[in-house]
């Protein structure tokens, strides 16, 4: 099972990239994010056609957007936190309702949990706060499925470690490389995760999202940011790992890049 993440940033514009990629990555399921459109607009005929007949949303208009595109039936769709969306910390949308950033389900045995963890923005502002409380959130949330096989995935926003990032001493204390996001994000993993790409290649250098400014593609001035977790029982699964960063280079493209694992 090939199980790939990809923030599209709007699935409407990224469909040109998006198709010939999929026709020649064959991956078993999509997790997207930055969807970007409500769900009754998703345009999700031309996937089903290539076999993803099983699919799970969770949108809004113009932000966020979460979305699972399967060929392997879906089970157990779940939107949202268990909790609720009535926590303080939780920031709404434009319309006053929850930002649509998590969804998962069961395919193939496995809890996948699909995250567009916030930006946010600025360190120190209260969409910082809102990533902290967001991701203490999702922490949580993940106790409902101990015991069973978990990955977690998607724009984690956050890279890892000092090899996750073009330049650590630049990028040290910057957003998306701060000690309190990285912290957050070992609290996750705390929950008995292993980062499956890392695990799969320990020594690379790649790198998942660049910066639209400044040429950083081209500089390769990335950070790897966009991330698959998964307990103990998977990690043996794992026979490869990998990203497709050739479709950086297209017309248009999203500022990520997918990245994927595959599991035996």
């Amino acid at each position: 099972m090939r199980v790939v993440t990809w923030n599209v940033n709007s699935l409407r514009v990224r469909m040109p990239q998006l198709l010939p990629w999929v026709d020649e990555a064959q991956p078993d399921v999509l997790c997207l994010q930055e969807i970007k459109v409500t769900e009754d607009k998703v345009p999700s005929a031309e996937l089903e056609a290539r076999g993803y007949v099983h699919n799970a949303f969770w949108s809004e208009r113009t932000y966020n957007g979460v979305a699972i595109f399967s060929k392997l039936p879906i089970e157990d769709v779940r939107k949202g936190f268990a909790a609720g969306h009535d926590h303080p910390a939780f920031m709404p949308n434009k319309d006053g309702n929850p930002q649509t950033r998590l969804i998962s389900a069961v395919v193939g045995g496995v809890r996948i949990v699909n995250c567009y963890v916030p930006n946010g923005s600025r360190i120190g502002s209260e969409k910082f706060a809102y990533k902290m409380a967001w991701l203490t959130a999702l922490r949580a949330d993940l106790e409902q499925f101990k015991g069973t096989d978990v990955l977690v995935t998607g724009d984690m926003n956050i890279a890892i470690t000092d090899r996750d990032v073009w330049d650590p001493f630049e990028c040290d204390g910057q957003l998306l490389f701060h000690p309190a996001e990285r912290d957050a994000l070992k609290r996750l993993l705390s929950f008995g995760m292993t980062d499956a790409y890392r695990h799969a290649l320990p020594d690379t250098n790649e790198f998942s999202w660049y910066d639209y400014r400044r040429g950083a593609f081209w500089k390769n001035q990335g950070f790897r940011i966009d991330h698959i977790f998964v307990t103990e029982g998977l990690l043996e699964r794992i026979t490869a790992a990998q990203m497709w960063r050739d479709v950086r280079k297209l017309d248009k493209p999203s500022d990520h890049i997918p990245v994927g694992i595959d599991l035996g």
